[in-house]
């Protein structure tokens, strides 16, 4: 993850927004979602802020160039009877915390929020999205990292992380190896 700056000045504008919206279409996020969130960052950062209309453009063709990525379910997961008794909105749910699990770091945390699911398909009603999440906890495919809280500068959302059973081995291997063995025996 790279940290936006304070403030982004003349010339940095465009090229900082697009990638930021590139980098929202990788990890799941919707075109209203998308483009909110470039319209809040130019108005608070962007120095001076871009027209309404280019920053629609801008979230426009991050969408429309969509997600080079994709999204690993390992075996272990699909095979699963946890899996299998899921709903199809618990299974999106899932989709969607592994998809932003490979973008992230696995010790940062997966933020799944209804902002994240409204207007999706099949998700309209905030019931069905907390239904759908809660099911996706009780069956064991997802733990809780850390509880929602209010801090100076807005709503931290709950974080989730993906079970170890059903999580990359690379990703689970590489943050404990981090802490008990130094890289270079790793790599060497």
């Amino acid at each position: 993850r790279r940290k936006l700056p304070d403030a982004i000045p003349e010339g940095e504008r465009n090229k900082t927004l697009l990638s930021l919206a590139a980098g929202l279409v990788r990890t799941g996020h919707t075109r209203i979602q998308v483009t909110q969130r470039l319209h809040r960052i130019n108005a608070d950062r962007c120095m001076p802020p871009l027209e309404t209309s280019e920053v629609d453009h801008i979230a426009a063709q991050a969408i429309a160039y969509g997600s080079d990525g994709f999204v690993m379910l390992p075996h272990a997961l699909l095979d699963s009877t946890a899996w299998k008794a899921l709903t199809p909105r618990a299974r999106d749910v899932v989709i969607m915390a592994f998809r932003r699990y490979w973008h992230n770091d696995p010790n940062a945390g997966i933020a799944l929020t209804w902002a994240d699911f409204e207007g999706l398909t099949g998700f309209s009603k905030k019931d069905t999205f907390y239904r759908a999440r809660n099911a996706c906890l009780s069956a064991g495919i997802l733990i809780p990292l850390s509880a929602s809280r209010n801090t100076q500068t807005g709503r931290k959302p709950d974080l989730f992380n993906i079970a170890p059973r059903f999580a990359s081995p690379e990703k689970v291997t590489l943050r404990q190896s981090r802490k008990s063995t130094p890289l270079h025996i790793l790599t060497g």
